[in-house]
């Protein structure tokens, strides 16, 4: 409860003004950013705009990985097939997968094609690269992480753009739990 206290009385020192739900901004418990709308490239070569072709007013999960990863991404890989098949019809209807890679230099949309057609990524579920700087701005405003191959989390970011309501969670827990949070961050108006 100190450290709590401590960290509101950190905000209100610092200026901070109370974070808003809102369209087209990310809100967490520590973290908030407007989601960028910068122009990366999918696993088919494909240019998409991140904030208004894949999140605008849509329930999404995003993640980090890079396809040459050997520790948590393979997991959390099947994690998401797991997820992806529990989900059925509502993925690419109701709720989409994003992944973004932590290695854009190395992954191009063809070794994301390669990877996803192992890992069975279909309708409903973008694979993204880019440049490096859009790319490192998109993994830090929205999944906190940065670029690179070094041992990272299995987090994912759960979130309604509707409404503006965002969470998180670890990858790797089981699915019906992960269903659980994306339908009660689908609820919420």
């Amino acid at each position: 409860m100190r450290a709590f206290t401590i960290l509101i009385l950190m905000l209100l020192i610092a200026g901070q003004e109370p974070r808003e739900k809102k369209p087209g901004r990310i809100l967490l418990t520590l973290h908030s950013a407007e989601i960028p709308d910068l122009a990366l490239v999918d696993q088919n070569g494909k240019t998409v705009k991140f904030y208004s072709d894949l999140i605008k007013g849509k329930v999404v999960i995003v993640n980090g990985f890079f396809t040459r990863c050997n520790a948590f991404c393979p997991m959390q890989a099947r994690a998401l097939v797991k997820l992806k098949k529990r989900l059925g019809d509502r993925l690419g209807r109701d709720v989409f997968m994003v992944s973004i890679s932590k290695d854009p230099l190395i992954d191009t949309p063809e070794m994301m094609r390669l990877w996803g057609k192992d890992y069975g990524v279909g309708a409903g579920w973008t694979l993204l690269t880019g440049p490096e700087t859009d790319v490192r701005k998109v993994l830090r405003d929205v999944v906190t992480e940065d670029l690179g191959t070094d041992l990272h989390e299995s987090l994912i970011v759960i979130g309604n753009d509707r409404s503006g309501v965002w969470t998180t969670t670890d990858g790797l827990q089981r699915t019906d739990r992960i269903v659980k949070m994306i339908d009660d961050v689908a609820r919420t108006q």
